[in-house]
């Protein structure tokens, strides 16, 4: 049995059978379960602000939405609790980086978040820092992980 990584959150279990002298490989795309990788949540919440603020910068959304959205792209590694993002979102809109809005959808009142200029430097700002916070963590561990050393 051969196991190798097919993506993040995939896997491929590859195994070889002999029948009558013939060797036959069947392939399994198998889904990791999201236990699997601990994400520390000390690193997820310290850059919550700057995910929403991006998801923002391309759409208004609402709470649900920007949830949703967050857990996709993410493959379930940012899953934000309503009860987190909510403190998160008005802390935003009361520093000017957001500002919401009610809205019809589907019959029902929504409130919708929309990033302000402030909140688009903010963003810019916020990037810049974790770019170069990423940069100095691969010069630390990256290369060791590609075997460079």
């Amino acid at each position: 049995i051969d196991m190798y990584r097919y993506s993040m959150y995939n896997y491929i279990i590859e195994r070889r059978y002999m029948i009558f002298g013939n060797i036959y490989r069947i392939k399994y795309i198998c889904k990791r379960e999201v236990d699997d990788v601990t994400v520390n949540r000390n690193l997820v919440s310290g850059n919550t602000s700057m995910l929403l603020l991006r998801l923002l910068s391309e759409k208004d959304m609402y709470g649900y939405e920007m949830i949703d959205t967050l857990s996709k792209r993410s493959n379930n590694i940012f899953e934000l609790k309503v009860g987190s993002l909510y403190p998160l979102l008005h802390s935003l809109v009361k520093e000017g980086y957001l500002k919401s809005f009610d809205e019809q959808a589907n019959g029902k009142l929504r409130k919708y978040y929309q990033i302000t200029e402030s909140g688009e430097r903010y963003l810019s700002k916020l990037i810049e820092e974790w770019a170069a916070h990423a940069d100095a963590v691969d010069m630390m561990i990256g290369r060791r992980m590609r075997g460079e050393y």
